[in-house]
C-alpha cells in the first residue's frame, strides 16, 4: 500500500525517524479538510442573511430595540473575554470588560445624537471598508508580513489597502451624506485614521486569541466566529467617531 510519512519522536541516538502514514488516511484528512473550506463559505452567508437584517433594524430604529442588541453583544463579548483573558488573571477581564461595554456604549450614544442615523451608519461602513480593501488587496498582492507573531496573514500591502480603501468610501460618504461635520476635506484623513485604528483593534483581538491558543474568540455565530470576531475593528471606531463628531460639532 502506498504510503505518506511524518516525522515521529528522535530515537535514543537523537535521530528524527520517518513513521508511515497510512495514504487512505491522508487522503481523508485532505477530504475532510477540503470538505470543511467548501461549507464554510455557505454557512458564513447564512449567517449574515439572519443578522444583517436585525442589525440593520436595530440600527434604522435606535432606542430601545439597538440597546437591547448592544447589550446582548455586549453581554456575549464580556463573555468570550473572559475565555481569553483566563490567564491573565480577574482585573485584566474586568478592565477588558469596562473597555468592551464603554465603546458599544459609544455607538448608542453616537445613534442618539444629532444626524445619528448617518454617524453610526458611516462608523460601520468604514469598518467593512477597512477590513474587505485589506483583505481584498492582502490576498492579491501581499508579500511583506505585518505581524507575523500575532496574525501571520496579515500584510503591509493589505493594511495600506484597507487605509486607502477606507479614506475613498469616506469620501464618497461625505459626497453624497450631506452631514456639517464631515467636510470632503475631513473625510479622507478621517477615513485613512479610523482604519488604522480598526486595523489595531483586529491585531489586539489576534494577539488575545494567540495567547488563548484559540482560532476563534468563540462560535455563536456559524462560518464567522464569535461575537468579538466581528467587532474587533469596530470597537475602537465607534468612540473615535464620536470624539470627533463631539469636538467638530462644538467648534461650530
Amino acid at each position: 500500500m502506498f504510503v505518506s510519512y511524518i516525522q515521529c519522536t528522535p530515537t535514543n541516538s537523537g535521530v528524527v525517524r520517518r513513521c508511515p502514514l497510512p495514504h487512505n488516511l491522508l487522503m481523508g484528512m485532505k477530504q475532510e479538510g477540503a470538505t470543511s473550506k467548501r461549507d464554510s463559505l455557505p454557512l458564513r452567508l447564512v449567517t449574515a442573511a439572519a443578522g444583517i437584517p436585525i442589525l440593520a433594524l436595530a440600527i434604522w430604529l435606535g432606542g430601545i430595540p439597538l440597546l437591547l442588541v448592544t447589550g446582548a453583544a455586549t453581554l456575549v463579548a464580556i463573555w468570550e473575554l473572559r475565555a481569553l483573558l483566563r490567564r491573565f488573571g480577574l482585573m485584566p477581564w474586568l478592565l477588558a470588560s469596562l473597555a468592551v461595554a464603554g465603546f458599544l456604549a459609544a455607538g448608542l450614544a453616537l445613534r442618539e445624537g444629532d444626524d445619528g442615523l448617518a454617524w453610526l451608519s458611516y462608523a460601520i461602513l468604514l469598518t467593512f471598508a477597512s477590513d474587505t480593501a485589506a483583505y481584498a488587496v492582502g490576498r492579491l498582492a501581499g508579500r511583506h508580513r505585518l505581524a507575523p507573531t500575532i496574525s501571520p496573514g496579515k500584510t503591509w500591502e493589505g493594511a495600506v489597502g484597507g487605509i486607502i480603501g477606507a479614506a475613498a468610501v469616506s469620501a464618497v460618504f461625505a459626497w453624497f451624506v450631506e452631514l456639517d461635520a464631515l467636510p470632503l476635506v475631513a473625510a479622507i484623513p478621517l477615513g485613512a485614521g479610523l482604519s488604522v485604528l480598526g486595523q489595531l483593534g483586529d491585531l489586539t483581538e489576534s494577539w488575545l486569541k494567540r495567547k488563548a491558543d484559540v482560532k476563534d474568540s468563540g462560535n455563536l455565530l456559524p462560518g464567522h466566529g464569535g461575537i468579538l470576531d466581528r467587532l474587533d475593528s469596530l470597537l475602537p471606531i465607534l468612540p473615535a467617531v464620536l470624539v470627533y463628531v463631539t469636538i467638530v460639532t462644538t467648534m461650530e
